[in-house]
Parts: structure tokens; sequence; C-alpha cells
């Protein structure tokens, strides 16, 4: 894990839910409520699903972080981005919404 002084990218702490079950392959990886198709954002996952890189600093991020570490974009819920704040998600495009992308969340 990288310390918070060697850090060259912006990122934040999504304070996330993990008691939920999924029921479903779609799911908001801050929250893990089950999202429908046509989810509108993507997170830059990182640190176990717990912090969010900004979308400025996502080619810094993948440089510096270690795979484990780095979980890359993730879907994530409309109230959810609006609580961290949008500016720290991208908008998806159709072409992501097709792919569900699950999350590997471990020691949450």
């Amino acid at each position: 894990m990288i310390s918070e002084q060697a850090q060259a990218f912006r990122s934040k702490w999504v304070d996330p839910d993990f008691r939920r079950d999924p029921k479903t392959d779609l799911y908001c990886f801050v929250c893990q409520k089950d999202l429908k198709k046509g989810f509108r954002y993507l997170g830059h996952a990182i640190m176990g699903a717990t912090e969010v890189v900004h979308p400025d600093d996502r080619q810094i991020a993948d440089r510096e972080l270690p795979s484990e570490d780095n979980l890359g974009l993730l879907p994530v819920g409309s109230d959810c981005a609006k609580r961290v704040g949008v500016e720290w998600f991208v908008e998806a495009t159709p072409a992501d919404q097709r792919e569900p992308r699950i999350p590997v969340v471990q020691g949450a």
C-alpha cells in the first residue's frame, strides 16, 4: 500500500458499505446495491474499493499503484456519486453498460 505522502494523484475515501450482498453482477462498488443497465457513473476504485481516484489523475494512479490495489473503473450508483462528489467519477458510455464489471473486494 502506498503512503499518503508518496501519492502523486488525488484520491478520496468513499465511506463504503460492504454489508449488503448484491443479487446480480452489476452493482455499485460503494454501497453494493444492484444497478440497472443504464447506470450513469464509473469510478476508478483503489485500495479494496475504499477510495476513488480523481478522473484527471487516473494515468498517474495506474502507473504508481500495484495491481492488487488498483481495481480500475467500476460502476457506482447516482446516489453514491452525489454523496462522494460527481467530480470524482466519469460518465459511463453505452459500451461500459454492456459489460458488467464485478469488483473483487477483499478484507472488507
